[in-house]
């Protein structure tokens, strides 16, 4: 078996592509960046919600070196990674399609970058986030795995500032600013990246002294541009215009290969304080997102002979919602509303185009629903936090009808001031489905709506723990030990990895099976904060596995990322602290981490058959196409399972590094950060395959360096 460990992990993927491969803070009111309203706020850690902010992301260590405010919840108990240094997270056994991320309310398809190395949402706008894998608020619909909570700066409640950060990766700028009126602001923030364009001249500069014609181009950006007003004592509004885009472009010796994804949102909010107890909140929102992959193949012996072959997704949604609360007492809050939505899902449009031929083919399926909520949040300060709610939702797709009803319950019980028992059990419904491809958390994914035939996922999740919170002499303890169990039906999967290359609009609904899943464990996790000590601890035992009649014979089988053993350790420490003659305060931090994890599943073959060609082979592999000896093979071969996922990779391993030099005057902040990614260079598999003669295991994330400037002021 032969070991790989390519040197650059995005121009890896890019290249496997090219082959198609929140504790409560009593009665008193409490002013926040983001002036989200809330009847409680979250700064405990608890086994179903962990609030954080950009600054306690500052010792998470990433492959790109960049701060991320998703990357950090990879870290939390309960959370296994999908293929290493990515943002496929997959949540108490969930399928990653299954988490909401929610950017001001607003849902966000298209979330990450860099083919899911990094996010795309700028953490420098960021005012707090809020992790919920269970007791999630009936005011979030269609999700069936955890609640991913971002609320950004309103400018016109923070202090005016600007920052701006470089790396050898990506470019970011963030200004806020109030306007003429004081009552008003602008926050405006870009980020983008070169990154792909200068891996292609590096490989120019490289072929100069070969024949190779491999190539690699490509640029990333994410823009935010939020305003909001206070009118009066009573009223707020906001407006929000946020887009991001990827686009690379692989060059081979027998293809060029176009990769592109994109979202974008609109989104208005007014919130009007109608009496000192009853408050509503109104917010329409529009997204779009779109990914596509554009393959043209180059015939050597005929240039003019052209054949290009497109495949896209598109997703729309419009969507208002209207929600008032209702302090009833000073124990008790009411919250209710109604949630109206239009979407239209294009999965897998195809198109060809020869020297002879058009080929067209789609189809819009569109989807409305109409959903109301209502929830009871009852808070007796030292004794409990209860919250208990409702959400029905009535969703409509061309000739079929249907409805769902959701429960979600969680309570807090404090047994003693520090120590205290938490329950949850949520009924959770969404109502589209992700054909998930790689498990990196990016954006070529398939969704589709529900329906008879594709009913909405279903989870049924429980969890009973403790949690403890003390305050030992100037830092902050706490620690959380908990079960779960959870019952997901009306998954869907491709009945055959493979498949996942080769679909199209009209092919891709004979290639998905409907199965259903388990997942239960325990989960525990603790941390130390102070001053010069921010440690954490988490640690997962768990087992997972899925049932589709189609797909293992009916027998029930180990989820690919079903992982038994997960540990993530992170530390921070400052190391030394000095003010100097004119008042500058430089600090200087040292950082680590440590993760652990069983090894990720995987179907490998017992033997191999020749079998027929592949859909449209005989059309490329004959029109004057170019294509090596491998891919030859591959389009022949057929192979023989013994069971799915019938074979566990090596654990994997990693520690990181990370060391940074912090200067600060007044409101002026400027830093250097020095960081390694698996700075022992393991190879840590996250692939095995045949390519016809013998087995290779392939390993994406070598040793990553990074080094980072940021400042603002």
């Amino acid at each position: 078996m032969k070991t790989g460990h390519l040197t650059c992990s995005l121009i890896v993927i890019l290249n496997l592509l090219s082959i198609q491969t929140y504790a409560q803070n009593k009665d008193k009111p409490i002013q926040i960046d983001s002036a989200k309203v809330t009847a409680t706020r979250f700064t405990e850690k608890r086994g179903n919600s962990t609030l954080y902010t950009p600054a306690h992301i500052k010792g998470t260590i990433t492959t790109l070196g960049e701060p991320d405010i998703l990357r950090h919840i990879s870290n939390m108990p309960g959370v296994s990674q999908g293929m290493e240094g990515t943002l496929g997270l997959f949540v108490r056994g969930a399928n990653n399609g299954g988490n909401r991320v929610e950017l001001n309310g607003v849902p966000l398809s298209a979330y990450t970058h860099m083919l899911g190395l990094l996010s795309a949402i700028n953490p420098d706008i960021v005012s707090e986030a809020v992790f919920s894998p269970g007791g999630i608020s009936a005011s979030h619909g269609d999700v069936s795995s955890s609640l991913i909570d971002i609320s950004t700066k309103k400018a016109s409640q923070v202090t005016p500032f600007t920052s701006m950060s470089l790396s050898p990766y990506l470019l970011s700028y963030t200004h806020a600013q109030r306007l003429k009126d004081p009552q008003s602001g602008l926050l405006i923030s870009g980020r983008g990246s070169m990154l792909p364009y200068l891996a292609g001249k590096v490989m120019e500069r490289f072929q100069e002294d070969n024949d190779s014609e491999w190539g690699i181009n490509g640029y990333v950006y994410d823009v935010n541009v939020q305003w909001d007003k206070q009118i009066g004592d009573n009223s707020h509004i906001d407006i929000m215009v946020f887009t991001n885009q990827d686009r690379y472009s692989i060059k081979t010796e027998e293809n060029i290969t176009r990769i592109i994804w994109w979202d974008a949102a609109i989104k208005a909010n007014w919130e009007y304080k109608m009496s000192p107890l009853l408050t509503l909140n109104t917010k329409l929102y529009h997204t779009r997102s779109n990914s596509s992959q554009n393959l043209d193949f180059i015939k050597k012996n005929k240039p003019e002979t052209k054949l290009n072959l497109v495949v896209s997704n598109r997703q729309n949604e419009t969507n208002l919602s209207s929600k008032l609360n209702y302090k009833a007492s000073e124990t008790m809050t009411l919250d209710g509303g109604l949630e109206l939505s239009y979407k239209q899902f294009a999965p897998a449009n195809i198109m060809m185009t020869t020297d002879v031929e058009n080929k067209v083919g789609g189809y819009v399926h569109p989807a409305a629903s109409m959903a109301g909520f209502i929830s009871c949040n009852i808070i007796k300060p030292g004794l409990t936090e209860t919250t208990i709610g409702l959400r029905e939702t009535i969703a409509y797709v061309p000739k079929d009808l249907r409805s769902s009803l959701d429960i979600r319950f969680k309570s807090d019980l404090y047994l003693t001031e520090d120590w205290g028992i938490e329950f949850t059990y949520d009924k959770l419904s969404q109502f589209h489905h992700v054909l998930e491809g790689m498990p990196v958390g990016w954006s070529l994914d398939i969704s589709i709506p529900s329906s008879d035939k594709y009913p909405e996922e279903k989870t049924h999740q429980g969890y009973i723990g403790t949690f403890y919170n003390k305050q030992l002499g100037k830092g902050h303890f706490s620690a959380c030990l908990g079960g779960f169990y959870r019952k997901m039906d009306n998954f869907v999967s491709y009945k055959s990895a493979s498949n996942f290359f080769r679909i199209t609009n009209e092919t891709w609904d004979n290639d998905v099976a409907v199965g259903s899943g388990r997942s239960y464990g325990s989960e525990f996790s603790t941390s130390y904060t102070s001053k010069r000590i921010n440690a954490t601890l988490a640690y997962t035992l768990s087992k997972t596995t899925r049932h589709f009649a189609e797909i293992n014979d009916g027998k029930d089988f180990r989820f690919r990322y079903d992982r038994p053993h997960v540990l993530n350790v992170n530390g921070a420490v400052l190391l030394w602290e000095r003010t100097t003659r004119r008042k500058r305060v430089i600090s200087h931090k040292f950082s680590t981490t440590l993760a652990y994890s069983s090894g990720s599943l995987i179907t490998s073959p017992m033997s191999s058959y020749q079998g027929e060609l592949l859909p449209l082979w005989n059309k490329s592999s004959g029109s004057g196409i170019g294509l090596s000896p491998l891919a030859h093979r591959l389009a022949w071969n057929r192979y023989a399972y013994n069971g799915e996922n019938n074979h566990r990779m090596q654990d994997y391993f990693r520690i990181d590094v990370g060391y940074s030099i912090e200067k600060k005057k007044g409101s002026k902040v400027s830093s250097w950060t020095f960081s390694v990614f698996n700075v022992l260079n393991r190879h840590n598999p996250v692939l095995i395959f045949n390519d016809g003669k013998e087995y290779n295991t392939v390993s994406i994330m070598p040793i990553m360096p990074s080094i980072r400037w940021s400042c603002s002021w």
